[in-house]
Order: C-alpha cells, then sequence, then structure tokens
C-alpha cells in the first residue's frame, strides 16, 4: 500500500473516531432537571487535577446537601460533590476510584442514604454514563453484570447503542448549555425547591423500631470502599442528610457500621443535629427527602466546621483555588436561589432589590385581614406608596425595577397596564380572574385570585420567579408560593 494511501486511511479513521465520539455526545441523555447529574460530572473533569482535597459521595442527598463554595469561603476547604440520583455503593465505590484518578483527595464524606435501597436500571445510568472512558469505567462495567438490574455491556461502552432514536428528541441543551443556566458549583446544586414539614418525619428520636434491611451488595461495596479508603490513607467520615425516609432502625445499623469501623457518623436527621444546624421546617427542605440551598448551606457549615476541627486540611484560599468570577456568580444565583426558595412574604420582598430585575405584583385584596405592617413596610421600602390594606373591593398591578416603584394602579374592576422591561421588551399585564403576563410573544398566568408575582431578569431576558402569596391554614400566616415554571 502507497504512503499516500495509508496517510488517507488514518485520516478516515480519525475523523470516524472523531465523529462517532460527537454523535454519541449528542445523542446520549442530559441529566440536568433533577440532579444535574449530566453538568456536575462535566464541571468535575474541568476540575484542575490535585485541587480537590475531600470528595463527597452518595445519592441525591449529597447533590442537594452540599455546598462545597461554602467550606472553601468559610473553612478554606477544597471539596466537591460527587453525587448522582439514587446512586447506590456500587457506582459510589467506582466514583471514588476514578476521583483517585485525577485527585490527591485526604478525606472522603460519604452519606449512608443508599445502604437500605435497592439499585434501578435509571439511576444506574445516570451515575455510570457520566463517568468518562478509563480502566475504572471498564471495571464498573464488567461488574454491573453481577447485578440484578445489569445490562448489556455494550450499551454502557457505546452510548449511541442505548441512546440512537434519541434523535427525535434532540433539543438545543445537547448541543450547549448556557452558562447563565448553570446551578452547580463543585457538585453542589443550588435547589431551590420549598415543602414545609412535619417535625416527626425527620426527626428520628421518637421512631420506633422498623423492618428495615440493609441491602447485602450494597454491604458489600461499602465495606470496599472503606478497605480502598484505608490503602490510600483517606479519612472517612460517615453522614445522613435530613430525609423522612429514614428511621431508627436505620440510624442504629448505620451507626453499629460506624462504631465496628471506628469511624464517626454524623445523622442530621437526631433531633440533637437538627437544632446545632438551626434547622427550619418551613424553610429548609425541597421535599420531604431532600435540603434546599437554605438547608444545604446550614448543614455543610456544621461539617465545614467538624472537617477543620478534627482533619488536617490545607487552607486552599491562601492561593485563590476559586477565581473572583467563579465565587461572584455562585453569589449571584446564590442570592437569586434564596429568593425562590423563600416562604416568608416579608423577607421574600426584601430579594426584590436587584439592578436586574423587573418585578411585577398584581391580584385582588383577597388577603387584607391577614397582611402585616412589616410586609407593607418592605414594600414601602421600594416607593409603594398604596397601602394594600386599604384596597378594599379594588385589584391593583404595582411595576417595580431596581428597588423603585415605576408604576401603580387600583381599579376596582379588570385591568390592563402596558409597559416595558429594562431591556426595551414590551409587555403587557391582565388583572381579571387571573394574573396574566405577555411579553416577546410569550403567555406567563398564574391562576390564583390573590397577590401574584413575576420576576423578569433583563440580563437574561427570563422570567426567573413567578409566585403568589396564599394563606397557609397550619401556620396561620400568609406564605410565597412558588411556582417554579420559568421562562
Amino acid at each position: 500500500m502507497k504512503k499516500a494511501q495509508i496517510i488517507k486511511s488514518i485520516i478516515f479513521v480519525l475523523v470516524f473516531v472523531l465523529l462517532f465520539q460527537w454523535v454519541s455526545g449528542v445523542l446520549v441523555a442530559k441529566w440536568r432537571d433533577h440532579n444535574c447529574e449530566t453538568d456536575v460530572m462535566r464541571e468535575f473533569y474541568a476540575t484542575k487535577k490535585n485541587t480537590i482535597d475531600v470528595a463527597i459521595i452518595g445519592s441525591s442527598q449529597v447533590v442537594a446537601g452540599a455546598s462545597p463554595v461554602e467550606l472553601y469561603e468559610d473553612y478554606g476547604i477544597s471539596a466537591y460533590a460527587l453525587g448522582t440520583s439514587n446512586q447506590n455503593f456500587f457506582c459510589s465505590y467506582y466514583w471514588l476510584k476514578e476521583c483517585l484518578r485525577r485527585q490527591d483527595i485526604s478525606t472522603l464524606v460519604l452519606d449512608m442514604s443508599m445502604l437500605y435501597v435497592r439499585e434501578d436500571a435509571a439511576s444506574m445510568r445516570k451515575a455510570m454514563d457520566n463517568m468518562r472512558f478509563s480502566k475504572n469505567k471498564m471495571e464498573m462495567i464488567l461488574a454491573q453484570r453481577s447485578l440484578k438490574n445489569a445490562q448489556s455491556s455494550w450499551t454502557y461502552i457505546f452510548d449511541i447503542m442505548k441512546y440512537h432514536t434519541r434523535w427525535k428528541e434532540l433539543g438545543k441543551e445537547d448541543f450547549y448549555r448556557k452558562e447563565e443556566d448553570k446551578i452547580q458549583y463543585r457538585g453542589g446544586v443550588l435547589f431551590t425547591g420549598l415543602e414545609a414539614q412535619d417535625y416527626n418525619r425527620i426527626c428520628i428520636d421518637d421512631d420506633g423500631p422498623s423492618d428495615s434491611q440493609m441491602v447485602d451488595y450494597e454491604l458489600e461495596y461499602f465495606e470496599k470502599i472503606l478497605s480502598l479508603c484505608k490503602e490510600e490513607g483517606i479519612d472517612v467520615l460517615l453522614i445522613k442528610t435530613p430525609k423522612a425516609n429514614w428511621n431508627i432502625t436505620k440510624h442504629q445499623g448505620a451507626s453499629e457500621l460506624a462504631e465496628k469501623a471506628d469511624l464517626p457518623f454524623l445523622d442530621f436527621n437526631t433531633g440533637e443535629l437538627l437544632k446545632a444546624i438551626d434547622f427550619d421546617l418551613t424553610a429548609d427542605m425541597k421535599d420531604m427527602d431532600h435540603l434546599n440551598i437554605r438547608g444545604a448551606v446550614k448543614m455543610s457549615s456544621y461539617i465545614g466546621q467538624y472537617l477543620a476541627d478534627n482533619y488536617e486540611l490545607a487552607d486552599r484560599r491562601k492561593e485563590g483555588l476559586l477565581s473572583e468570577e467563579y465565587l461572584d456568580q455562585y453569589h449571584d444565583k446564590l442570592r437569586e436561589s434564596y429568593m425562590i426558595s423563600n416562604g416568608d412574604v416579608a423577607d421574600y420582598f426584601t430579594y426584590l432589590q436587584n439592578e436586574n430585575y423587573d418585578v411585577i405584583i398584581s391580584g385582588s385584596s383577597n388577603l387584607i385581614p391577614y397582611w402585616t405592617d412589616e410586609m407593607q413596610q418592605a414594600l414601602s421600602e421600594y416607593g409603594v406608596t398604596q397601602d394594600y390594606r386599604m384596597l378594599e373591593g379594588n385589584r391593583f398591578v404595582w411595576h417595580i425595577r431596581d428597588g423603585a416603584c415605576l408604576y401603580q394602579e387600583v381599579r376596582n374592576n379588570k385591568m390592563l397596564y402596558q409597559g416595558a422591561f429594562l431591556n426595551g421588551i414590551g409587555f403587557s399585564v391582565a388583572n381579571e380572574d387571573v394574573t396574566q403576563l405577555i411579553f416577546d410573544d410569550k403567555e406567563q398566568k398564574i391562576n390564583n385570585n390573590g397577590v401574584n408575582i413575576f420576576i423578569y431578569d433583563n440580563s437574561n431576558q427570563a422570567i426567573i420567579d413567578r409566585a403568589y402569596i396564599y394563606y397557609n391554614n397550619v401556620l396561620g400566616t400568609l406564605r410565597v408560593k412558588h411556582d417554579y415554571v420559568v421562562d
């Protein structure tokens, strides 16, 4: 074969391989709607080698409960949360090995949630598909064949065999990811859900015994994780985040394992630790099994102090490991996340002052009996001169921008307000039986006959919060309810 033909053949093979990899990358499922597995793992691989000292590994409990940036800012700890939905200890073991392939970690923080849960195929996919091809992934693929929900090894090696039919579902997010959509930082996701909880569903102190049983292979891989850490000289801290689906029997089983291995175990389902983190049942949970960002910051602060007090960890702030730009972006997103996970009306109003926000507040006078001086004062700070408590039988529209009220109107019948956002995009607000906002040929509705709120962010030209105020019979006060349906 002539030299020119050999070169052409090599080029053809290289182009084919690159094209095959690109197509596979486009077709593979992107998990961004719940625990952001795709973006969490991409950022992990983009992280400079040997700059992570603490690996936080586990299921969605870790994704929702860990806030590594808080550990960095408060204690100088460089941590990364390697969590995926329902990640079992089998997957955690191989993610720990993968972490060690790229990072010289000294401490592992391991969540104990999955000790009592069997694996499912979808969750295995979320953990395995996002690992880059390596010796660790190949071992993982071969080992999964012994599990109950094993799938063809070829579908893990060649993603396109599993996802080749996804071309019908492809969207723009399969080709690129806008930076302003980022909600994961060092593996911690800034969850914004809000669901008040019953204390006794979270706190296990008064639980009776249950028939909860550990899963055999979970225990097996838990032991493998500890053995690997011992071999590598890695300290281990066991934790359990607040979760309704946890009980005293599970706690006792996990505690016995910790005692046997001579390891500390922080169970944040106990009354002692819930009190220690100042846990707020009305503000800190995304749902009954996951913390939101408010709860994550609280728990992470406690864990950070524990790590600083009990382990020798370098203060990475001295070397400026995380850039000012990264931290500024985090704080902007953190403030937004705090706002849209806020149920306290007066406190929520304090977040409306932002140079990028156009805020539309509209509705009826139905909530007058429950409106407080504190709520009215918070609005007065923005120049709203109309006292909500004086609007009996009327409808209203208030338009606030960058902390100043641009427009306020009251009528005793239906209303139509036409205006423009800071970026020049026109909009209209119809206030009749529901509040309806229309802009850029897009329609947003809130089907609530009370006080309704739209927050438009001019920087990314999107509605970032759609909320309404309602009377909560259990708490006996007005609360903010967020729709979490954004532009």
